[in-house]
């Protein structure tokens, strides 16, 4: 029997003009209304998440940044990954070479840099994109500067990959950090995280404090920071517009985020 969904936002659970289907919607709050806990599990901060949550008006929790941190819906935080001094150091030092600058996550808020604000739309950010970092993002001046007042209290970090054409490059740069984890939660950003910090150990963590177990655990999913998630979920659900990672780790592939494939999906598990 299924008690805990695990839903990925952009790309799954939101189409692609950025709502929930009505079937989606519709049928998420009937398994709510069964007792099975909805959990928002995204790259996103906690307090990126306002959006989403008063859209679907029913979640229970969130795992943000990737598995860095755990939170009820209310904002109290249950768990907060702690990234070491030396892999926040690291990772400012591999990406300043290619102009860019991570992004902090502390206790459930988002941190980018002003030189980084200032200039997405020149590196060819898409408009939507800018509009959402610049509505859940605090500005900080000096990054180099904030990282070190805030060294021991950062849960993961991001990157916007600007320009794009050095996404492959500077990746490769960030993956030969020893003792990360460097995924991928769109074609806009690199996830940053402390190896063994992932969306299923975010999950793992929640499934130990409410008592529910893997295999009682759904999953949905469409990025390659998805993908330790589908695997750890009793059942795993790949989106029909998924990238192959995410596909090959699934145990189901469902209808697209455009086509109501959440619902299409729980309808098939017989959870609603």
């Amino acid at each position: 029997m299924t008690r805990l969904i695990a839903l990925d936002i952009d790309g799954t659970l939101l189409t692609s003009d950025r709502r929930i289907g009505p079937e989606t919607l519709a049928a998420l709050r009937a398994a709510h209304g069964r007792g099975v806990k909805l959990v928002l599990a995204t790259g996103r901060a906690y307090r990126s998440l306002q959006d989403v949550m008063e859209l679907l008006g029913c979640a229970d929790y969130a795992i943000t940044s990737s598995g860095g941190g755990v939170f009820r819906a209310d904002g109290e935080m249950l768990y907060a990954a702690r990234m070491a001094p030396q892999h926040a150091r690291a990772i400012l030092a591999a990406v300043r070479p290619f102009g860019a600058d991570p992004e902090l996550y502390i206790r459930g808020q988002a941190y980018a840099s002003a030189r980084q604000l200032d200039n997405m739309r020149s590196w060819g950010v898409p408009e939507k994109v800018c509009g959402y970092i610049l509505d859940t993002r605090i500005r900080v001046p000096d990054m180099a500067e904030f990282i070190e007042s805030h060294i021991d209290c950062i849960e993961g970090m991001d990157v916007l990959t600007a320009p794009y054409e050095l996404r492959g490059a500077m990746r490769a740069a960030l993956e030969g950090i020893d003792g990360l984890a460097v995924t991928s939660s769109s074609p806009h950003y690199v996830d940053v995280n402390t190896a063994g910090v992932t969306k299923a150990s975010g999950l793992e963590r929640l499934g130990e404090l409410l008592g529910i177990a893997p295999a009682e655990m759904m999953a949905f999913g469409d990025a390659e920071n998805d993908v330790s998630m589908l695997r750890f979920a009793g059942t795993g659900v790949a989106m029909g517009n998924a990238e192959p990672e995410a596909r090959a780790a699934a145990d189901y592939l469902t209808a697209s985020n455009d086509e109501e494939g959440i619902a299409a999906a729980l309808r098939h598990f017989d959870v609603i």
